[in-house]
């Protein structure tokens, strides 16, 4: 399919399996200083080039780098923000017209963004990640994380809806290490922690905020608290430092057709550990990684995303419920790991081509295991950290309690006629309530 004319025929382009390909052509040579220098400028400014993805040209798209820590002007390889129908309306891979391309920075395994969303799809809406080798003019940059957009596409297949309020949580500079406080009823605060992502939504934003802070028994009615319970014992399991439950930035924030707000994981090359820095604590040991509290930031009214959250019973033993549910899955059977080394046999050949990877390929080898670097600068070894932090856990009275559990689930008639009275038999034990939930159509969940 011609570029611009709609989605081209990329054919698996967020497939793992496959490394893509991805081409820029710039008629400046100082190419590098000009997208250093709209990225000093801060407003968004791109470069007009020609990508060829996997064989197929796209004309007139834009081009930035991106990224906080991850990228610096002093680098080579720098993450890139592709806007596809920059110029062209419609020119999209896979109805994707932005591509966002990160530099596995701090992360000498260079499985932990993949890795880290392929276990988040299992429990929660979250994108999916591949691989890509990025040349500009024809010389090779380096091999990149290919993460998917959670743009209106990304919406819609998860909540079957894409124009209601959309927030990518941010932190700018002169923004304080809080997660979701409420800051009043006018949207200038807000915009150190939220960029607007959608037509409108602060003041359902505000809303929001208001509610979980100051009328928390409505919480339900304003977000999927069971989904943020997912995300919660995800980030703080695997001591994904890097997001909101210690920095206010890295996730996005969607409203559903139910009017409730959903939290969405995003920019995981950091997870696993490989940030390390506690807001108010410091720069945290692998021992101290390894036995972080599973109840971090419950009690910390600067951080009411976890506080008022985790401050009722039920949900806090639903929180536990989700971890363990990760642990048994993911853990216990070291599946992680082994999907690590799976990963790392598709791409070992372009590791070992990256001329501006941030570590060596010992190091890249190593890293699933053990500790790569020394001191505060240190990238722990995925293994290294999860092995005696799952024993840790599991040892804590919390999760040695007993689990309710479903002995039997009946429904009569199996397939009904509208109109028809339905009936629900079930049979649980260790369990003091019950709860069915229904749904009446797919975007109201």
């Amino acid at each position: 399919m011609l570029a611009g004319l709609g989605g081209a025929l990329v054919a698996g382009f967020y497939d793992i399996e496959q490394v893509n390909e991805i081409r820029l052509y710039f008629s400046e040579p100082n190419w590098d200083e000009i997208l250093d220098s709209l990225y000093a400028a801060g407003q968004g400014g791109r470069l007009i080039g020609t990508a060829v993805i996997n064989g197929v040209r796209f004309e007139s798209v834009g081009v930035r780098y991106k990224g906080a820590s991850s990228y610096n002007p002093s680098r080579r390889k720098n993450p890139f923000n592709i806007r596809l129908d920059e110029r062209i309306p419609g020119q999209n891979i896979e109805g994707h017209g932005t591509l966002r391309l990160a530099n596995v920075y701090k992360d000498p395994s260079f499985v932990r963004e993949a890795l880290s969303y392929e276990i988040a799809r299992r429990y929660m809406p979250a994108g999916r990640a591949s691989f890509a080798n990025i040349y500009v003019n024809d010389t090779l940059i380096g091999l990149y994380t290919n993460n998917e957009d959670p743009d209106k596409l990304f919406m819609r297949r998860f909540f079957f809806c894409d124009e209601n309020p959309r927030f990518k949580g941010r932190m700018t500079d002169s923004a304080r290490m809080i997660g979701w406080k409420y800051l009043g009823p006018d949207s200038p605060p807000y915009r150190h922690y939220f960029e607007l992502e959608s037509d409108s939504g602060w003041t359902e934003l505000i809303g929001f905020l208001d509610t979980l802070n100051n009328h928390n028994s409505a919480l339900p009615n304003v977000l999927n608290v069971d989904r943020h319970l997912w995300m919660l014992a995800f980030d703080i399991l695997m001591v994904n430092l890097d997001a909101p439950i210690n920095m206010p930035q890295n996730h996005y924030l969607y409203r559903d057709a139910s009017a409730r707000f959903n939290p969405i994981v995003w920019d995981l090359n950091e997870n696993f550990g490989a940030f390390r820095d506690l807001a108010g604590t410091g720069q945290l040991t692998v021992a101290q990684m390894q036995q972080l509290d599973p109840f971090l930031r419950s009690e910390d009214p600067e951080y009411p995303i976890v506080s008022r959250v985790l401050n009722d019973p039920r949900r806090r033993r639903a929180f536990v419920a989700h971890m363990k549910t990760m642990i048994g899955d993911i853990f216990s059977s070291n599946w992680y790991r082994d999907r690590a080394y799976e990963i790392q046999d598709i791409i070992d050949e372009h590791v070992r081509a990256d001329p501006n990877k941030f570590y060596t390929y010992n190091d890249f080898v190593n890293n699933v295991t053990r500790s790569v670097g020394q001191g505060p600068l240190a990238i722990v070894g995925l293994t290294e950290l999860m092995g005696p932090r799952i024993s840790f856990l599991l040892n804590r009275p919390e999760f040695r309690a007993t689990a309710p559990r479903i002995a039997e689930a009946r429904v009569a008639p199996a397939c009904p006629a509208p109109s028809v009275l339905v009936s629900f038999l079930a049979q649980v034990e260790d369990a003091d309530s019950v709860f069915l939930g229904l749904r009446q159509n797919p975007a109201m969940r």
